[in-house]
């Protein structure tokens, strides 16, 4: 991460996986991919996610990103104003 050079972190940081689609349709299967995505990369930069009931996840469908901004999603927005505890199960 840029700007922590040389800081050693003593515990794992915490993220919130964030997935968006602007149309929702029974053949998507882009929410899933978009999981996958976040996962390797938090896996990589040593994020977690959470686990089970206690994953934080956004998941905002049906949302168009160039009509709504990400503070004011549905579910994104209601977590970055700092409530991180899962607002919904992961599908």
């Amino acid at each position: 991460m840029p700007g922590t050079e040389g800081t050693v972190f003593s515990e794992r940081l915490r993220g919130v996986s964030a997935i968006r689609l602007s149309v929702l349709t029974d053949e998507t299967t882009s929410p899933e991919r978009q999981r996958e995505a976040n996962d390797r990369a938090a896996s990589a930069l040593g994020i977690s996610f959470g686990e089970g009931d206690q994953r934080r996840e956004a998941v905002d469908l049906d949302v168009s990103a160039s009509k709504v901004s990400p503070w004011d999603r549905p579910e994104l927005g209601v977590t970055s104003a700092g409530l991180l505890t899962p607002t919904r199960s992961t599908p």
